[in-house]
């Protein structure tokens, strides 16, 4: 997946394991994906509480395993760049704009 984190430089502290990396950025994925599905574009919207969750988790475990407050901000940022963020959210605009 060579995903943003790599740029963001947690691989190479030895903190986090790529496979760690990987599984994480896929259950975010999934999580933007069904709050999409439920929720639209309202990032507000009750659907998107469990993604909410999930960054609060990443945060505090990024904390436990010692990196600091920007390098954890830099890898949760770096998801909104990751193309497949990008894509599924530009789909789901898409598919919402079609149904009103």
């Amino acid at each position: 997946m060579g995903g943003p984190s790599k740029k963001a430089g947690s691989l190479q502290t030895g903190r986090i394991t790529e496979s760690e990396l990987v599984a994480q950025s896929r259950e975010f994925l999934h999580l933007m994906r069904e709050g999409l599905a439920r929720g639209g574009t309202d990032a507000s919207n009750p659907a998107y509480e469990p993604a909410k969750q999930m960054l609060g988790e990443i945060s505090r475990s990024r904390a436990l395993q010692g990196f600091s407050p920007s390098e954890t901000a830099t890898f949760i940022f770096s998801l909104k760049h990751h193309s497949s963020v990008r894509s599924t959210v530009t789909q789901a605009s898409r598919r919402l704009r079609l149904r009103n």
